[in-house]
């Protein structure tokens, strides 16, 4: 098999551009940052340290993060620490209560450690990772409002999810029919996989979210805990189907400077074209659009002093608050049947309901409306005020000025813009 050897020394290759608006967090300095895929812009999300570890974003842009300090709990049991999932927005604001694993709580008799590989699913409702508990390495995913852990595997460790209700798990045990890794049904606890490879003992599986790609970070490593080897075999798969994969090109690491498979935390871009993995110096990223071509797949340092990469669906707001979600229009008309057109742009795809008000003497409220926006694209949206309200409002533009108020809410995320309205 073509391997790529990945020279630490070698200058950025021009990266295909991505088919979504993807974004990309990560830990550095202690605290969690993102920026675009192509790690500009990056920004620090967080300002203090809370011991972050394995952030990871859900299709609205709002991230969730392993964090918490060490304790000991009053019940006796104790943390040792990045425990505990914290759900956030992009300016760092914490959203709800944080929520506890089972490393939050461990007690002699049941010794557990934070959780690793911490994963959220697209729509954010549940997380997967996994964990040294009770004297077991196993993997659990658990809803993200909730500490109801459900355990997947003894044998198998919790990768990523595919979709909403899969999860790619990679083999760490007794295989589901002699499978390296597998596609996991939430639903059904079950799941398949293409045959087992030998060649390393230690592996952790990731996609694309596509499914057109699939790598398989590979360690190996001495009696001393030293790795020995380390490299990263790259797949296409046939029709998008992740156990169906086509082996294509190795990148192989140099032990010196490799990260051990628990922590190397491998991600896809969404669409497959970008890959990025941590080591010793930071996170490092190869351009993985073209498989018939392995020369093209070679590596270089994208952040460095980076750790616990992930590449999300959703963008990198701009200004750092609120959904990113930006208009077009400065102004609108009010039509006598009181419709008002505007346009939006969401970084990211998804339904968003839009609603707004403008004040004469007192605060009128147009309808609200669902609205679906596909990411960088720019939407129309009509929202209406009732008749009364209507001429309400084209009487007072006579005289003085006014401002409509619009409120995008798309997930757990909102942004405020305003409108001058015109007669």
């Amino acid at each position: 098999m073509p391997r790529v050897a990945v020279l630490a020394g070698l200058l950025a290759l021009a990266l295909a551009p991505a088919a979504h608006a993807d974004s990309l967090v990560y830990v550095k300095g202690g605290n969690v940052w993102i920026s675009h895929s192509d790690g500009s812009a990056a920004r620090a999300v967080t300002s203090v340290g809370n011991n972050w570890a394995w952030p990871s974003t859900a299709d609205d842009g709002t991230i969730f993060a392993a964090g918490g300090g060490q304790r000991v709990n009053p019940d006796g049991s104790d943390s040792d620490g990045s425990t505990e999932i914290y759900h956030l927005d992009q300016s760092g604001k914490q959203i709800g209560p944080f929520v506890e694993t089972p490393g939050s709580r461990s007690t002699p008799s049941c010794p557990t450690y934070a959780p690793d590989n911490l994963r959220v699913s697209p729509n954010g409702q549940r997380v997967a990772y996994n964990l040294f508990f009770c004297n077991n390495r196993d993997s659990f995913w658990q809803p993200t409002n909730s500490g109801t852990m459900t355990k997947i595997s003894e044998d198998y460790a919790a990768d990523m999810w595919l979709d909403d209700g899969h999860i790619l798990i990679s083999h760490i045990g007794s295989t589901f029919g002699n499978a390296a890794y597998a596609n996991y049904d939430v639903a059904a606890a079950n799941g398949h996989g293409p045959s087992d490879d030998p060649y390393l003992p230690e592996r952790t599986a990731i996609a694309s979210r596509s499914g057109n790609r699939v790598a398989v970070y590979e360690d190996d490593f001495d009696l001393m805990g030293n790795v020995t080897q380390a490299d990263i075999r790259l797949y296409a798969t046939t029709g998008n189907d992740v156990t169906q994969p086509v082996a294509k090109c190795t990148i192989t690491i140099p032990a010196a400077s490799a990260s051990k498979f628990l922590a190397a935390s491998p991600t896809f871009t969404p669409d497959g074209t970008r890959l990025a993995w941590d080591q010793a110096d930071g996170i490092h990223s190869a351009n993985t659009s073209n498989l018939d071509n392995c020369a093209s797949a070679s590596a270089s340092l994208l952040v460095p002093g980076g750790a616990y990469p992930f590449f999300g669906q959703a963008s990198e707001s701009t200004g750092g608050s609120g959904s990113g979600i930006s208009s077009s229009t400065k102004s609108a008309k009010v039509s006598s049947s009181g419709a008002i057109a505007f346009r939006l742009i969401a970084p990211q795809s998804g339904t968003a309901t839009v609603s707004g008000s403008v004040k004469v003497s007192k605060t009128l409220r147009f309808a609200s409306k669902k609205v679906k926006l596909v990411a960088g694209k720019a939407a129309k949206v009509t929202l209406k005020l009732s008749k009364k309200n209507a001429r309400a409002v084209r009487n007072a533009l006579r005289h003085k000025k006014l401002t409509a108020k619009i409120r995008v809410k798309m997930g757990s995320s909102s942004q405020r813009l305003s409108i001058k309205l015109k007669r």
